[in-house]
């Protein structure tokens, strides 16, 4: 099918035409349909010119499988190039749904572990629609990680029925994914909003040039003393829900919000650029899903170098005149950490 793709791009000068395995797909404007006399129907342009490429190389296409409009399911997928979504068909989305709330409803606690990577597959192939629900795989890897004995007994425990709960909850509200807002922007242009983010061992602290306003919390008392990796990561999530409840309502609503959120803990970057993460932080990372999700906000987290965060730094160590000195005017005010964090913190 390689072979026939690149003949029907370079040779018959197709554009715009893709394939996966034996699927072949593309686009057309609505105004070029043509009657195609082999299928006795009206077919785009496009697509007409494909199968006769496939007729002359005596490709079978069977009529039922040729297939046009809007939207189209395409390999196993709902697309709908007006709208520019991307979503999982009704039946397909419910089916999922349906087998995670099983999976974790059981009376049973034991699955044998290819039950467990059926569903983890399964999730996995959705996260193409809905890339934020990484999350929800986490405990999942973390229970079957290094088994290979397909039959071998696995026990579902509170933290996996949490995260597939989540995860079946957020796909349940969700209309899919708008492809067009999906594309990438440049983080340090294009921001509607940005924020610089800092923890040390005592405090952290966060701030926005633009409004020239920042802010501080102590690290509480009773945290452990080597968790200054989750207390960068907590710092980046309070940074985002004050921006939901105090500025998000000074955009529009109805069109995602570009925000960027600098750290200059590349672990903090990393694990916010790929949405998994150990078992201590995902709970910081669903936080955050949850957020952007209900405030519609597309989120960058960004590293930066330590010595070009020297305001958020200062605020960290609760080093006011520092602050003060580095942007005249500064208002610093505190905040409480997240809830969940607190939690998590003392486990």
């Amino acid at each position: 099918m390689g072979l026939v793709l690149w003949i029907a791009i370079h040779e018959i000068n197709i554009e715009d035409l893709f394939a996966y395995v034996d699927d072949e797909f593309g686009w057309d404007e609505e105004k070029n349909l043509e009657y195609y006399p082999r299928l006795n129907k009206v077919i785009p342009h496009k697509q007409a010119k494909v199968l006769d490429l496939w007729h002359h190389l005596g490709m079978k296409h069977d009529e039922p499988k040729q297939l046009s409009g809007s939207p189209l399911v395409i390999i196993g997928f709902e697309v709908d190039v007006n709208a520019m979504t991307v979503t999982l068909p009704t039946t397909a989305k419910a089916d999922l749904i349906t087998a995670v709330e099983d999976f974790i409803s059981s009376p049973s606690r034991k699955r044998a572990l290819h039950d467990w990577q059926q569903l983890a597959g399964w999730m996995s192939w959705s996260l193409n629609v809905f890339p934020l629900l990484r999350p929800g795989l986490c405990h999942v890897y973390l229970k079957t990680s290094g088994k290979s004995n397909s039959c071998a007994v696995v026990y579902l425990n509170e933290a996996v029925k949490e995260d597939l709960q989540w995860f079946a909850d957020h796909v349940r509200a969700s209309s899919g994914m708008l492809a067009f807002s999906a594309l990438d922007w440049n983080p340090h242009t294009e921001a509607d909003f940005t924020l610089e983010c800092d923890a040390c061992p005592t405090g952290m602290g966060f701030w926005s040039s633009t409004l020239k306003r920042g802010f501080f919390s102590p690290v509480p008392s009773e945290a452990p003393k080597d968790t200054i990796f989750f207390w960068e990561a907590t710092c980046v999530v309070a940074a985002l829900e004050w921006f939901c409840d105090n500025q998000r309502s000074e955009f529009a609503l109805g069109t995602p919000l570009r925000l960027s959120i600098f750290t200059d803990n590349l672990n903090t970057y990393h694990i916010f650029d790929s949405l998994a993460a150990q078992p201590v932080y995902n709970i910081l990372i669903k936080r955050a899903v949850d957020l952007l999700i209900r405030h519609n906000i597309d989120l960058r987290v960004l590293h930066i170098a330590g010595a070009d965060n020297a305001v958020a730094d200062a605020l960290s160590r609760e080093n006011f005149v520092k602050a003060y000195t580095l942007v005249p005017g500064l208002v610093i005010d505190t905040f409480q950490p997240p809830q969940c964090a607190l939690g998590a913190a003392k486990k």
